[in-house]
């Protein structure tokens, strides 16, 4: 036993300095294309490229940690992941997370229902939510009034391609999203003649953070790694990245 213990020591040593070397990024890392998506077996998309940029500008080696939203947040929390991108910042993730200054990213697409074009549901404004089931991401937040609405009937889902696949079997009345979200997870013709938007929307502005968790190695570099976003956001890199994603 005591050598058996002698064997497993070194390498659980190894294994908790690996989890925490300055020279890696572990990244929480969601699917929502076009910001985040996995094609050939590669991550790919506009918050991959900002995290890469920012990952070769700190000579850091990026290793991508696949979770829906609820899990990537429950692995910050613990430590077992350092990065998070594109994260709204609130009260209750402050505890756990550290929201690098400034935001990459002001968010301008506004938030939208989306609702199957065989049913003749209107919604007009926001109380016509209180009878419908609502579709969410666990783990996700919206806008305060929304997220904190107790009356609501909101039914958690792991993905976006779960709401979409909900709301077409009518499992689900409505859902919430960004619909840059939504539209690639159908083929176009598909997703216009399957889904119809909610008069009602919420469209303010919403800043996009990158989160570094508490527990992280990564907490002693908050002032490089602030630095050196404000250098790529001050420089112009960022929006490029961002503009071209776009076209």
């Amino acid at each position: 036993m005591y050598y058996l213990y002698l064997f497993i020591l070194p390498l659980l040593f190894i294994s908790h300095a690996e989890a925490g070397t300055s020279g890696t990024i572990r990244l929480a890392t969601y699917l929502e294309p076009p910001m985040i998506d996995k094609v050939d077996n590669r991550y790919v998309g506009k918050n991959i490229e900002v995290v890469k940029l920012l990952a070769k500008t700190l000579k850091k080696k990026i290793i991508y940690i696949p979770c829906p939203t609820a899990r990537c947040l429950s692995l910050m929390r613990k430590g077992q992941a350092d990065m998070m991108i594109s994260v709204r910042k609130t009260p209750e993730r402050e505890r756990y997370l550290s929201f690098i200054s400034p935001p990459f990213f002001t968010q301008h697409f506004p938030l939208r229902f989306f609702i199957n074009s065989t049913n003749d549901l209107d919604i007009d404004n926001y109380q016509d939510l209180t009878p419908l089931t609502i579709g969410v991401i666990r783990g996700s937040t919206y806008f305060d009034k929304f997220d904190h609405d107790n009356q609501l009937i909101k039914v958690e889902l792991t993905s976006r391609e779960q709401l979409v696949h909900m709301l077409l079997k009518n499992r689900i009345d409505t859902f919430i999203e960004r619909e840059e979200s939504i539209v690639s997870w159908l083929p176009e013709s598909q997703y216009k003649s399957a889904f119809k938007l909610a008069n009602y929307q919420y469209d303010r502005s919403v800043d996009s953070y990158i989160a570094i968790a508490k527990r992280s190695p990564l907490q002693q570099e908050l002032p490089h790694l602030s630095a050196t976003l404000t250098q790529l956001v001050n420089s112009g890199a960022i929006s490029e990245i961002l503009d071209k994603a776009q076209r």
